[in-house]
């Protein structure tokens, strides 16, 4: 997207974080003026799913599921992705 109506609908009427180095984003509000900060000094991670093994994220999301439904402690949750894991890289 590199046309300038394409740049303008991201920013100023979609209000989405740009994902392109080519597309600046300004006064988009003060929760994303500090997210921007903070990913421009480096303190972010990148997005390391897709790299998880075939069929992890998904478990994963189930199992987060059943956390936030009160289902499995948070403790439960932590153990059950280790064992997802343990058992998709075999």
């Amino acid at each position: 997207m590199t046309s300038d109506t394409g740049k303008d609908y991201m920013v100023n009427k979609f209000k989405f974080i740009p994902a392109f180095k080519s597309i600046e984003a300004n006064d988009l509000g003060p929760l994303v003026d500090d997210i921007l900060a903070y990913s421009n000094e480096g303190k972010t991670l990148s997005w390391n799913w897709f790299k998880y093994p075939d069929g992890a994220v998904n478990e994963y999301g189930a199992l987060m599921q059943a956390y936030v439904g009160g289902q499995k402690t948070g403790e439960e949750m932590l153990q059950d992705f280790t064992k997802v894991w343990q058992d998709k890289v075999k």
